[in-house]
C-alpha cells in the first residue's frame, strides 16, 4: 500500500524553493527600488553641498576682528586637532553669541557652528574632573 502511495505523493509535491527563488522581486519593484535610491542620493548630495557652500572661510585675523566688532564675541576655549587644525570657541558672555571656528595651520579659519544661550561651565579642578 505505501508503494502505491508514495509514487502519488511524489507527483503532487513541487520542490523546495531556494531563498533567492522565493524572495525575488519582480523588475518592476527592482526599478522603482533603483529610482528611490537614486533619489536619496541625490537629496543628501544636494543638501551636503549646499551645507558645505554655507561655510564661511577668511583670514583668521580677519575673521576674528568680524566676530569682535560685529557680536562682541572674544576667544572662550581652545584646542589641538590630530590633524593639525585649531578648534576654538568664540562668545560672549551678555548676550550668549557664540561661535566655532577651526583654523587651518596655513591661517584660514571657517566658522562651522554659532548660536546663542552660551553659559562658561565652571572650571575643572585638576586632571580627569
Amino acid at each position: 500500500m505505501v508503494n502505491k502511495i508514495l509514487p502519488i505523493l511524489a507527483k503532487s509535491l513541487k520542490p523546495i524553493k531556494t531563498t533567492s527563488e522565493r524572495f525575488q522581486m519582480p523588475t518592476y519593484m527592482q526599478r522603482m527600488m533603483f529610482g528611490l535610491s537614486f533619489g536619496l542620493l541625490s537629496v543628501i548630495f544636494l543638501v551636503s553641498t549646499a551645507y558645505a557652500n554655507q561655510t564661511s572661510c577668511a583670514k583668521r585675523g580677519e575673521v576674528i576682528a568680524e566676530l569682535n566688532n560685529r557680536y562682541g564675541e572674544s576667544p572662550q576655549s581652545t584646542g589641538l586637532m590630530p590633524n593639525g587644525h585649531i578648534l576654538e570657541t568664540f562668545a560672549h558672555l551678555q548676550t550668549g553669541t557664540w561661535t566655532i571656528l577651526i583654523t587651518t595651520p596655513e591661517g584660514t579659519s571657517c566658522m562651522i557652528a554659532s548660536g546663542s544661550a552660551y553659559e562658561s561651565l565652571k572650571k575643572p579642578s585638576g586632571h580627569g574632573a
